[in-house]
């Protein structure tokens, strides 16, 4: 296979690489919208009772307006089962949102580390060229060939071979750090539940806007290497 043959598969499975990175962005920010509803859902379910943050207010209410059905209101520590029912759905929701998100994350971090493996025995195979090309440059039947012969063939296969292993250097580097963040992302969902609490879901929540295993600098020149 020719350097030119070589580096267009590489750029070819360069771009699918980069086409399920864009996928994957967008998993995770979905992924975000639905911890950050997770974490309003569970604050409202446990917000204290009415009577407790506005006794005086609610005195009032009740003096003027006693019933039993205000009575049983405020009881239930002012949320009606509906609404509690509803909270606990909501929650279950998100939740099973988050585990679907990791599910997908998953299977695109599996095609994302295939592609780049693809990528390494491209630049593997291009190695190997390059190794009988300085051979035959090197012996006796080239010593009587015009110098510029050597320039052509050479030089070319050269550049070829740069361009590759550029490709697979940064989608290497990418995929690690996606890996790191996939890992963190996983951990966090595993922890959730009705007793995480506000200041644990609030870092869950700042840790997985600032994805702090990403370069997003890096990920953009990454882009920009698509036409």
């Amino acid at each position: 296979m020719s350097g030119l043959e070589l580096d267009d598969k590489a750029f070819s499975f360069f771009k699918d690489f980069m086409t399920r990175i864009a996928k994957l962005e967008e998993l995770v920010g979905l992924g975000n919208r639905l911890l950050v509803g997770f974490y309003q859902e569970l604050e409202l379910l446990r917000r204290p009772p009415l009577h407790k943050t506005s006794k005086k207010i609610v005195e009032e209410v009740v003096s003027a307006h006693l019933t039993e059905r205000m009575k049983d209101y405020i009881d239930a520590g002012c949320i009606t089962r509906q609404t509690a029912w509803e909270n606990v759905s909501k929650l279950n929701s998100y939740h099973e949102g988050l585990k679907d998100h990791l599910h997908k994350a998953k299977v695109l971090l599996s095609e994302i580390a295939c592609l780049s493996d693809e990528v390494i025995n491209i630049m593997e195979i291009a190695n190997e060229s390059i190794s009988p090309l300085s051979n035959d440059l090197s012996g006796d039947g080239m010593m009587n060939q015009p110098c510029w012969n050597e320039e052509k063939e050479s030089k070319p296969l050269n550049l070829r071979r740069e361009n590759i292993l550029h490709y697979a250097i940064m989608m290497r580097v990418i995929y690690k750090m996606l890996k790191l963040d996939f890992e963190m992302q996983e951990k966090i969902v595993v922890c959730l539940s009705l007793k995480t609490s506000s200041e644990e879901l609030d870092s869950y929540c700042l840790m997985w806007d600032l994805r702090p295993f990403m370069d997003d600098d890096y990920v953009r020149r990454a882009f920009k290497l698509i036409p």
